[in-house]
């Protein structure tokens, strides 16, 4: 109970600690200065008598609005059946991170000529290096099958 309690007060401090800190509005210094932040990915470790909604709760989100993106981002169908000590990519479009480990995931609407991979590589990310890591981000998706109009996401490493 200590520990739990203990969580929710760190929880709060670092929160009014970031606020303010992040902005989901786009880079006006990155390639693309129409992209923007789609969400932040926080990585969670699994303790015992976690459930992702309570931890969502926590965060003061709603996490039914991440189910998708969790089970994508993560691998899996079943979010009820959690490992203690797994690691979990959970993302979150609060800007008010309540830690200082985590991904920006960029989203770039596709135009007309453009390849994903010219516009992973404008971020700096090595598409080879990362082509699991983007595909898992985007649903799955063969990224080569991207077209304009679509939304590609890009974790930026």
């Amino acid at each position: 109970m200590k520990k739990r309690l203990i969580a929710v007060i760190l929880c709060v401090v670092m929160t009014v600690l970031f606020t303010c800190s992040f902005s989901m509005t786009a880079f006006a210094d990155g390639p693309y200065a129409d992209d923007e932040v789609e969400y932040y990915v926080i990585p969670y470790v699994i303790e015992k008598g976690d459930t992702l909604a309570h931890v969502y709760w926590l965060w003061g989100l709603r996490f039914e609005n991440y189910a998708e993106d969790i089970k994508s981002l993560n691998g899996v169908e079943n979010l009820d059946l959690l490992y203690v000590g797994a690691i979990y990519l959970l993302p979150t479009t609060a800007s008010n991170l309540q830690t200082d480990t985590y991904t920006t995931v960029m989203a770039h609407i596709m135009k007309p000529g453009e390849t994903a991979y010219d516009v992973i590589t404008a971020y700096g990310v090595d598409y080879y290096e990362n082509e699991a890591r983007l595909s898992r981000y985007n649903g799955g998706a063969d990224l080569a099958r991207i077209r304009a109009g679509e939304k590609l996401l890009i974790p930026l490493v």
